[in-house]
């Protein structure tokens, strides 16, 4: 008697600590009790929920936290972050619910609706139950860790495994669980409890045998569900409790470092490059142009589909028929060469910084890691286009005569120009010449006509005369190279080269705005800050001021204004054309960091920065969640399905709510740029890895496969109404060419001689009336390239399928 009065004081001071939880623990419990006469038909009505579009999406974000795998997952990266106590109670906590939930399964024996036992209690909401009140710590967090948990409860509902009074008596369990740990735990542990090298390697061990399972085992959705949505969050927000105190002005960072960062940056390129199939128009089109031009060993003119192709220069499609000898996957292969090409672009901006700034300042590094998160460097670097390779070549170029103007002339300095600046102008052209000489003129003639606006001396010099030198060297061995392919290549196309890449798509495109890719004088603005959002403080001081010293400062706004002016003023716009500015504004970011001026500006553009991620966050998060209860309701009509969105938004969310978090948690500016790197890796990672579940939404690469699987060789094909490149791509080279049809003449393909196939939408389809065709697959999707819904119909004529 005296024990169970122990037990019985024991557990009534547990209760007693935390009297709202134990509030509602009770209340769930009366709920529990209550709704027993009522729970079939509760049950019936929640599990019709399961056939409405995306809901099922919707759970998967959350159902994941009732494995107790992941809430001992999850407990271990807590456990890793510092917060070993904190770590330690959840362990016991789960412990403790497995205990009285298998207690409770075993004494009731009740039925589950699907026909097997141990339905009450509800196993998976008891283990998520059984963590929130330790994680609950503020407003924010209970109401995120409550809703998870709410969620994890409704899906085993749902999904028709649990009745209503399972699921609340698993949250009373859940509750209860959590308070007996915090309450048994002792004030004074085992010592060894406390060292961080044993709960780094635990959580090390379970997270690795956790990405090894998921990868090893098909029959873990809900594993690989946690580690691709929630996983990038979790370890960026441990790696931030370890690094924050950390952060500091004076670095000096290690030789190796920033050929890492670069290394770095081209893995994380290469995982985003193999996230998906190639995007429409041009990544196809360049990449069926590269293929081509290897099965034709024809390397002087491209041809798309047997046309020639005179829209860009020449080097793309050499770089990516140099790839496609790799044995890789044809569309992984053409993207390799801009992965290769943007990461050595940015490491040659830490070069042209170091020479800048100092080799022992790491504003190097910072220009570097700004550079590498911007979203625009993400895309381009990852993409089968040409603006990583005319990127390496303007970024060559400058690094170059930063070394002529600063350090004096070198005779390599010349050559390495000249070839520079020919890789340039064979990637894309125009911009080759504008940005060396533009930084040029600018740097050399603006500081002295600025002196005599104000009236005070003549400033001195900023360029030598080496660099002029250097530049008309370059020119000129830059442009011979170019001309070498050019001329050549001109009088084979009978001067439509000239015609169309410099006439069409360099004047006209200039002169006006073609495909609608218009806008106003102040179109890169919103586009600058969103290509360094992390980095808006730090952009908004580098505006107003950087504080670097005046040669720096004029060379690196004298690089970028010229740009942004020509650019502004092209009628033709487009987000990838701003990338040539990208680099001097890493540059003079980083310079805002390392300085200590301006604080009000900082703090200006902190609060600025802090609500545009927590809005875009916020609209992550439950925008796509409540479209799809919106669609379910009928208030609301989506032309393609909302469910796939779910869970790759989700995980963007997260990785913006860390992002938010982290540069909130930055008490200084050194400490904000590595929360800004920290968040803008992890949004990249989250990306890259969660990319491939918009591939339902392409309906080019799978019309392609089913035509493959179904068609057999040999069988011409026709299009109707879908032109798009990527369905060229993906039918392969041994297709032959594909007719296009006009709008019009679907009818008379209808009922010309011989077999055929043609693709076409189901509205063309629809118009044209009944047809002596067979309708052989309909696939829905949706066509990026002009921002429409599209189902494509593939029809057969006089066809033996196979």
């Amino acid at each position: 008697m005296q024990a169970a009065g122990s037990a019985i004081r024991w557990l009534s001071s547990a209760l007693a600590a935390r009297p709202v939880w134990t509030a509602t623990a009770g209340l769930c419990a009366l709920a529990c009790a209550l709704l027993l006469p009522f729970d079939r038909s509760l049950q019936a009505w929640l599990a019709g929920w399961q056939q409405v579009p995306g809901i099922s999406d919707v759970l998967a974000v959350v159902r994941c936290f009732g494995r107790g795998e992941v809430a001992v997952l999850v407990a271990l990266a807590v456990a890793a972050s510092g917060r070993w106590r904190l770590g330690a109670q959840m362990l016991l906590a789960l412990a403790i619910c497995a205990v009285i939930t298998w207690a409770f399964k075993l004494g009731v024996l009740r039925e589950r609706p699907t026909g097997r036992s141990f339905s009450f209690v509800s196993g998976d909401t008891s283990t998520a139950w059984a963590l929130v009140p330790l994680l609950a710590r503020a407003w924010p967090v209970i109401a995120g860790c409550a809703l998870v948990a709410a969620g994890v409860g409704m899906s085993r509902i749902v999904l028709g495994y649990h009745w209503p009074a399972d699921v609340l008596g698993g949250t009373a369990v859940g509750i209860l669980s959590a308070l007996l740990a915090r309450h048994a735990w002792p004030e004074r542990p085992w010592p060894w409890l406390g060292q961080r090298r044993l709960w780094l390697g635990l959580a090390g061990i379970a997270w690795l045998g956790a990405c090894v399972w998921a990868v090893a085992s098909p029959k873990v959705d809900w594993l690989r569900t946690f580690l691709l949505v929630w996983g990038p969050a979790i370890l960026g927000w441990v790696v931030w409790t370890r690094l924050r105190l950390r952060a500091r002005r004076a670095w000096s960072p290690a030789p190796w470092v920033m050929p890492v960062l670069a290394g770095a940056l081209a893995l994380l390129l290469t995982v985003v490059a193999t996230g998906s199939t190639l995007w429409d128009r041009d990544e196809p089109r360049n990449a069926l142009a590269a293929r081509e031009m290897l099965a034709n060993d024809a390397w002087l003119v491209p041809t798309f589909d047997g046309e020639p192709r005179l829209h860009k220069p020449i080097l793309p499609y050499w770089l990516m028929t140099a790839a496609l000898r790799s044995g890789l996957p044809y569309d992984v292969a053409c993207r390799m060469p801009a992965v290769l090409c943007m990461a050595l672009a940015v490491l040659l901006l830490g070069l042209s910084l170091r020479r800048l700034l100092g080799t022992q300042s790491p504003a190097a590094v910072i220009g570097m890691a700004a550079l590498a998160g911007s979203p625009l460097v993400l895309v381009s670097g990852s993409a089968a286009t040409t603006d990583a390779a005319l990127m390496l070549g303007i970024a060559a170029t400058m690094w170059v005569l930063f070394e002529a103007a600063l350090a004096g002339l070198r005779w390599w300095h010349v050559p390495a120009a000249g070839l520079a600046i020919g890789w340039a102008l064979l990637s894309k052209g125009p911009m080759a010449i504008l940005v060396p000489v533009a930084t040029l003129a600018v740097a050399a003639g603006l500081p002295p006509l600025w002196a005599r606006i104000r009236r005070q001396p003549a400033p001195e010099r900023l360029i030598r005369p080496g660099a002029w030198l250097v530049l008309g060297g370059g020119l000129l061995i830059g442009s011979l190279l170019a001309l070498a392919w050019f001329v050549p290549a001109n009088r084979a196309t009978e001067g439509a080269m000239l015609r169309e890449m410099i006439g069409d798509h360099v004047v006209k495109r200039a002169l006006q705005a073609r495909e609608s890719h218009g806008g106003k004088l102040w179109y890169y603005l919103p586009i600058l800050v969103v290509g360094f959002l992390a980095w808006l403080p730090a952009l908004v001081v580098a505006v107003r001021g950087s504080g670097l010293d005046r040669r720096a400062a004029w060379l690196l706004w004298a690089w970028a204004i010229p740009v942004l002016v020509v650019l502004s003023l092209v009628q033709t716009k487009l987000p990838h054309y701003l990338l040539p500015m990208l680099w001097p504004m890493a540059g003079l970011i980083a310079a805002a960091v390392l300085g200590r001026n301006h604080p009000a500006w900082w703090a200006w553009g902190r609060r600025a920065q802090v609500g545009l991620l927590g809005l875009v966050a916020g609209a992550l998060l439950l925008v796509p969640t409540l479209a799809v209860v919106l669609v379910a309701a009928g208030w609301l009509t989506a032309p393609v399905p909302l469910g796939p969105l779910v869970l790759p938004a989700c995980a963007a969310g997260l990785a913006f709510t860390l992002l938010t978090y982290t540069v909130l948690q930055a008490r200084n500016r050194p400490a904000h740029a590595v929360a800004a790197t920290l968040g803008m890796a992890v949004l990249g990672l989250t990306l890259a890895l969660n990319l491939w579940r918009t591939e339902i939404y392409k309906p080019a690469p799978r019309m392609a496969e089913a035509i493959l699987a179904r068609i057999p060789a040999g069988v011409p094909i026709a299009t109707c109404g879908f032109d798009e490149p990527s369905l060229y791509f993906y039918l392969g080279p041994q297709r032959g060419p594909i007719t296009a049809l006009g709008s019009g003449q679907l009818a008379e393909w209808s009922v010309q001689a011989g077999g055929a196939v043609c693709v076409t939408t189901a509205k063309l389809f629809a118009e044209a009336g009944p047809l002596p065709v067979a309708e052989i697959v309909r696939i829905p999707g949706y066509n990026y390239s002009n921002g429409k819904a599209v189902e494509l119909v593939l029809l057969g004529r006089s066809l033996p399928t196979r």
